[in-house]
């Protein structure tokens, strides 16, 4: 919403633009006076992701998925286009900065596609009535989102574990009881650790499960209050081998449940891999 607040003051004028700035300021504010006792941690997470070579691409790239090719190019066609009327100026003042600002993130770390959501409504009222055919267009962005977000439902569903972040707790959990008996787990990102809370009643359900974060990872809130503690060592770490801040012996890699793991041994202890 703050990517859009300079678009709608600009479209709104200076009076009812500030006016609905400090209305955004008083509803969020419970969520600000939050952040600030929590150690600033819903900013500092989204500020943790890492900036890649192709964020602004992935970004560009997930507008054309979202919208649609059809969609994005009346939009591109449409901002290329001479504006004349007052009512299609404030639309695109609502629609260019939220996007432009959006586009100058992704420059720096990485942002989602859907964070853009709130330039695709005014986008929307801004383009159709400019073009000739308004409803073979959106006829058009359903043929392609539909059978998108279809495939992508399916996919979350039915999709293996090792892709994307584990979704399913309880087929998580029954991977993980594979392992060997006694043997103690490890979490290291808030994703598995907070699947695996709720599928047990009591930690004992999937051996001693305690939580270290990984190094490189965004802090979250697991990372505050994270449970039982990480043993210092035998256990299985649910995370790639590299990402384990410190271990007293030996480290060897795995993988199973479709996640990585690492098996963390004690000194006197021999190395396990898989």
């Amino acid at each position: 919403m703050w990517v859009a607040l300079p678009g709608l003051w600009w479209a709104l004028g200076w009076r009812r633009g500030a006016q609905v700035l400090a209305g955004a300021v008083l509803l969020y504010s419970p969520h600000l006076w939050w952040s600030w006792t929590h150690e600033g941690l819903p900013w500092r997470f989204q500020a943790g992701r890492r900036f890649r070579g192709g964020a602004p691409v992935e970004w560009l790239l997930g507008q054309v998925a979202v919208l649609g090719p059809a969609l994005a190019w009346a939009a591109v066609r449409a901002w290329r286009r001479e504006v004349p009327s007052a009512e299609q100026t404030r639309w695109r003042r609502l629609v260019g900065p939220t996007v432009l600002g959006w586009a100058a993130l992704a420059c720096v770390t990485r942002v989602e596609a859907n964070w853009a959501a709130l330039a695709w409504a005014p986008l929307l009222v801004w383009i159709l009535p400019q073009v000739p055919s308004p409803a073979r267009l959106v006829a058009q962005s359903l043929a392609w989102t539909a059978p998108l977000a279809l495939a992508w439902a399916a996919f979350a569903v039915w999709g293996p574990l090792g892709w994307g972040p584990p979704r399913d707790g309880p087929a998580l959990a029954a991977c993980l009881d594979g392992l060997p008996r006694g043997d103690r787990r490890v979490t290291a990102r808030y994703q598995e650790a907070s699947l695996l809370a709720q599928v047990a009643s009591e930690p004992s359900a999937l051996g001693a499960l305690g939580h270290r974060p990984a190094v490189g990872h965004r802090r979250s809130e697991w990372d505050r209050h994270p449970g039982l503690p990480a043993p210092a060592c035998d256990y299985w770490y649910l995370a790639r081998r590299d990402r384990l801040a410190s271990c007293p012996g030996p480290v060897s890699a795995s993988a199973a449940c479709g996640l990585d793991l690492a098996w963390c041994s004690c000194p006197a202890s021999a190395a396990r891999g898989g």
